[in-house]
């Protein structure tokens, strides 16, 4: 089950996060000088750094895409097996996902860069078909859990490496979903501040202005995150559970519990205590902080957009 050999190389992963980050930038700038109102648009400070997360976004999808889809082939099997539950989930991920898409207020802004729609709507489809992938190998190492550690004939050893495994890739998964969401949400509030403190230069050419500044207050940002973070965290949770009860099953299975009073029982504690810190089961600060960190990622996110912006 390990990935390590079909991990990209080091200029592997430089190569496709180059052309990621050229690709955002071309697509930002095509055609974006074509006519007054764009051209002052994209010559303001703001929306270079608008552009440079953007940037930033297209560069990881690059390097995530190839991780992602190598990471899901291992799960191709059981996908055959439960495609009706996984394509339920992707469905329900789908719905909920839309809703907070549907309510965010790109389209509110009157972005004045040319081909907005189509450039914005292209990277938003980008963005979400990777992070559903991502969220469908979330779901889909629930299952391998499930019924792969304790498949028949395999020895103790097989059984901890193939737990340890799957903790290793559901945990990518959670990075790989918290980021690509957590960048999304961050670019978005960037978006937002470029937008409106175009409308309110005075030099912006007057004609530029005819739909009024925009009206959208800073906080939709953080509910924003708030929401997405609150959906990355219903799709993890689950298989965070599965996790931790097919753990100690594991611990049950291979160390059972002596009686209290048997001479043994110190061996078992010591032994037990040795195989669940292997296993993680018992999570340090640091390990809880950094899958925390995963899940709030979107709703840090939208904080740091809310701190930066306050227009």
């Amino acid at each position: 089950m390990s990935s390590l050999s079909k991990t990209p190389q080091t200029l592997g992963i430089v190569l496709l996060g180059t052309l990621g980050l050229l690709a955002g930038i071309i697509l930002l700038n095509f055609d974006a000088r074509d006519n007054p109102c764009s051209k002052s648009f994209v010559e303001t400070p703001q929306f270079s750094v608008w552009s440079c997360l953007v940037s930033f976004e297209t560069a990881l999808w690059s390097i995530f895409s190839v991780s992602l889809w190598q990471r899901l082939q291992q799960f191709r099997s059981h996908l055959e097996k439960n495609w009706l539950e996984i394509l339920l989930i992707t469905f329900l991920i789908t719905f909920l996902s839309l809703f907070a898409l549907a309510s965010t207020f790109a389209d509110k802004l009157n972005v004045p860069l040319y081909g907005f729609w189509w450039k914005t709507h292209l990277l938003t489809a980008t963005g979400f078909i990777l992070a559903l992938m991502a969220g469908s190998g979330i779901w889909l190492a629930q299952i391998a859990l499930k019924t792969s550690v304790f498949r028949e004939g395999f020895s103790d050893n097989q059984k901890i490496r193939g737990f340890l495994d799957l903790r290793d890739t559901l945990q990518n998964f959670l990075f790989t979903a918290g980021t690509i969401i957590g960048a999304a949400t961050l670019a978005t509030g960037a978006l937002r501040q470029a937008t409106l403190t175009w409308y309110s230069t005075a030099v912006v050419p007057a004609n530029c202005k005819e739909t009024g500044v925009p009206d959208f207050p800073p906080e939709m940002v953080l509910l924003y995150g708030a929401y997405l973070s609150a959906i990355l965290a219903l799709t993890y949770l689950p298989t965070h559970g599965t996790l931790a009860a097919v753990g100690q099953r594991l611990c049950d299975e291979l160390l059972p519990m002596p009686n209290f009073q048997d001479a043994e029982w110190g061996a078992w504690v010591t032994k037990r205590k040795s195989l669940e810190e292997m296993l993680k089961l018992n999570l340090t600060v640091k390990q809880s902080f950094e899958t925390g960190v995963a899940i709030f990622a979107p709703l840090v996110a939208s904080s740091i957009s809310l701190l930066l912006g306050k227009t």
